[in-house]
């Protein structure tokens, strides 16, 4: 994806007091993927539109615009 949605997930994930693990195996996914995406990785949007659901974020900039996820 990118640097941004990377961050901007580990910002959230972060300020909810989620571990990556936690997290993770709420979202349905790895601890390992969970920290590629944080750097930067790319993904599906189905594990993104999960994460955002998770951490309760409205939407997330992809690649110049701006997406709702919910």
């Amino acid at each position: 994806m990118s640097l941004e949605v990377g961050r901007i997930i580990g910002d959230a994930r972060r300020a909810q007091g989620f571990s990556q693990a936690r997290l993770a195996g709420i979202a349905g996914i790895s601890r390992r993927q969970l920290a590629s995406i944080e750097a930067g990785a790319n993904t599906s949007i189905r594990v993104l539109q999960r994460l955002a659901e998770v951490l309760r974020i409205p939407e997330i900039p992809l690649g110049g615009s701006r997406a709702s996820v919910s």
